[in-house]
């Protein structure tokens, strides 16, 4: 990793860094915003779901309210009540059949005081069918308006009824009119028209009534409904749910409002790709970004760098053109302040090696002036000290000549001498001998010459005469 870094140029160090840091913050803010979104739009679905309940309960409701005014319409039909009046069974059928065909109705019965049934007329299936309507038609041959949900047993199966009661009057109570609509799939279906919801109509646990074809055949058991929305299985498909429950006089039932999760999943699916096309977009617009900015930030910083080689090769007329205030600009400007400092001592060292050359010229020459001196010196000394041993050494020659002279007539007068002289004084003068050969201390000049005057004195009181020849002086 570090070798890695080291390759890295100065614009890849600056933008890797701000690319790592925007892009992670980025990666992170999509997917908090991923995940809330889905939350909310989950949490959405969900009260959409019971909002739908609530509407398709109300729409329940507002079905009765309907079926109830088209009751009271084909109720106050005169032709009704004067077929009823004379019981013919052809003029009701006759006055009932195309009402039931235009308002829809799927069981039309009409019954007098006594609850004998003038009129029963079904939809196709339903004639064999055992519809539990005691209730309701006691209600309409006592002349109650009433409406109602009755239960019906069809072909082994259960079914409801949704049916209203109008009484027939003209100065007295005629009879009653009783008409019904079956609770099935066109009646959900319009429920749940212009919606992605679906609905279930159960009872016992058994389906009499869906939007959804894969479900019709199958047996649940349905949710409270008390609960809130919940997810379940159905017909290997799952739901979002919510339940309530209709009830009757002489029928309940429960309806389930339906809403596919593969919808919601759809939607998340969709959500993440828009999510991560916003990140791409995102990124590139970072990256492009991002690498401007290391751009404009290293591009004058390798200008610099280059022209700091040019002065380094040599060059120290290279300046940096810098205008701006920043901190490249105040480096640009110092190193500018450097250049003209360089530039200076440069020419101050070039004075300083011109002066140096000249000194170390003087030197060489100051150096052979002393060894010429010390050469001509040396003579004039060898020449001085030539002298100072020549004079001795010919006053020492003359000496030893004098000497040589001076002994040699001393040792042609000696045995004259030695024969001359008594014993008593011959004894004296090799006494004298002796002394003459023994060191002495180092006299003085004034010493010396004391002594020579004694001596001659001496020698003279004795009548010793050839002083000159001794050469005492």
């Amino acid at each position: 990793m570090k070798r890695c870094w080291r390759h890295l140029n100065l614009s890849q160090r600056i933008v890797l860094p701000f690319l790592a840091v925007c892009l992670s913050v980025f990666i992170l803010a999509i997917f908090v915003l991923g995940y809330w979104f889905t939350s909310v739009l989950e949490q959405n679905i969900r009260t959409e779901v019971e909002v739908f309940a609530e509407r398709a309960e109300q729409d329940f409701r507002y079905m009765q309210k309907i079926i109830k005014t088209q009751v009271d319409l084909v109720g106050n039909q005169d032709a009704l009540r004067q077929a009823i009046e004379r019981r013919d069974k052809i003029a009701l059928l006759q006055v009932l059949l195309p009402l039931k065909a235009v308002l829809g109705f799927d069981w039309v019965k009409v019954v007098d005081p006594a609850g004998n049934i003038l009129v029963d007329v079904r939809k196709d299936g339903l004639n064999q069918a055992q519809i539990f309507d005691v209730a309701i038609s006691n209600s309409a041959r006592f002349g109650a308006d009433f409406t109602d949900f009755v239960g019906v047993k069809w072909d082994g199966k259960p079914a409801v009824l949704l049916v209203a009661s109008q009484p027939i009057k003209k100065q007295r109570l005629l009879g009653g009119l009783i008409v019904g609509r079956l609770v099935e799939d066109a009646l959900l279906q319009t429920i749940a028209a212009g919606s992605s919801k679906q609905l279930l109509a159960l009872v016992n646990q058994q389906v009499i009534a869906t939007t959804v074809s894969q479900a019709a055949s199958v047996t649940l058991q349905a949710p409270d409904a008390q609960n809130s929305t919940q997810q379940m299985v159905l017909a290997d498909q799952q739901y979002f749910v919510k339940s309530f429950g209709v009830r009757g006089s002489s029928a309940a039932f429960s309806v389930l409002v339906l809403y596919p999760i593969a919808l919601l999943n759809i939607t998340k699916q969709t959500l993440w790709l828009q999510l991560g096309l916003l990140f791409l977009l995102g990124g590139t617009i970072v990256t492009v970004v991002g690498n401007r900015i290391a751009q404009a930030i290293a591009r004058p910083i390798l200008r610099l760098t280059s022209i700091t080689q040019q002065l380094a090769d040599g060059d120290a007329t290279v300046r940096v053109t810098s205008t701006s205030n920043d901190e490249v600009g105040q480096l640009g400007r110092a190193f500018n302040q450097m250049a003209e400092q360089m530039a200076e001592r440069g020419l101050l060292n070039q004075q300083i090696h011109q002066l140096q050359q000249t000194l170390d010229e003087l030197e060489k020459n100051q150096d052979q002036l002393i060894h010429t001196e010390k050469m001509s010196s040396l003579g004039q000394l060898v020449a001085g000290i030539a002298h100072e041993v020549n004079t001795p050494l010919g006053a020492i020659r003359a000496s030893i000549s004098n000497v040589n002279s001076s002994l040699e007539q001393a040792l042609k007068e000696l045995p004259p001498l030695l024969q001359a002289l008594s014993p008593e004084h011959l004894n004296h003068f090799f006494t004298l001998l002796d002394w003459a050969q023994q060191p002495k201390e180092q006299l003085s000049s004034r010493e010396e010459r004391q002594l020579k005057r004694t001596l001659k004195q001496t020698l003279a009181a004795l009548e010793i005469s050839h002083l000159d020849a001794w050469q005492i002086s």
